[in-house]
């Protein structure tokens, strides 16, 4: 689905190419680029991006003592193994009291309401973080508030918890343009992914954080 809507949009999709090579597969300057060859041709280009992905530099808290797996582990609270020192940010495996697990997240405002809510432990709050995952793209100029897309315009949101490594039941709804799947544990919704459906994005993301039931989901989005 996503592919139709960028092919819609003019772009040509390659699958399971790759540059080897850069230095020999990049031709021109810096400044002025104007071929990319992969291991299957070559294209003409003037722009490159690639998506390298992040890995968090913890071996300076395991030095310090911490406990760190795939971030700095940290409770409900966001206080590390030394009550002294809090963690904050995509540096952070912190134990999520919505989907009740340890695991990381990587956006600007889960770093921001973290920091935030670290700083105001440290001064003895004693609140646990409460945040329900999201991640938002746009394409083609889409604003997340409109109802009605554009042609060739699309929207992917993903909420909550939706680890592929976790045993969920799937609820899928799919028709023309728009796509809704709901990720399903112990009869409540845990987390969604929404295609083409900025418009339900808030009220999913209220019924997650109140770990609705299904049919409570069912009735309030109308399904």
């Amino acid at each position: 689905m996503i592919e139709r809507f960028l092919e819609q949009a003019g772009m040509e999709i390659h699958h399971e190419e790759a540059i080897y090579n850069v230095s020999a597969g990049l031709e021109g300057t810096p400044q002025s680029l104007f071929k990319v060859d992969t291991n299957s041709g070559s294209y003409k280009s003037n722009f490159l991006g690639l998506g390298v992905g992040l890995e968090p530099n913890l071996e300076f808290a395991r030095t310090a003592g911490l406990k760190a797996n795939h971030g700095i582990i940290t409770n409900e609270y966001l206080e590390t193994n030394d009550p002294n020192i809090f963690a904050a940010g995509d540096v952070t495996e912190f134990h999520d009291v919505i989907i009740g697990r340890h695991h990381v997240l990587g956006n600007w405002l889960n770093s921001d309401l973290q920091g935030r809510a670290a700083a105001m432990n440290m001064l003895g709050a004693e609140k646990s973080f409460e945040l329900v995952s999201s991640y938002n793209f746009n394409f083609d100029g889409l604003r997340s508030n409109l109802d009605v897309l554009q042609s060739g315009a699309f929207n992917i949101c993903a909420l909550g918890d939706t680890n592929p490594a976790e045993p969920f039941n799937a609820k899928i709804f799919s028709r023309d343009r728009a796509y809704l799947k709901l990720f399903i544990k112990n009869n409540q919704c845990v987390g969604a992914v929404l295609i083409n459906n900025p418009h339900r994005r808030q009220k999913l993301l209220e019924l997650i954080k109140i770990k609705s039931r299904l049919l409570d989901i069912d009735r309030y989005l109308n399904l």
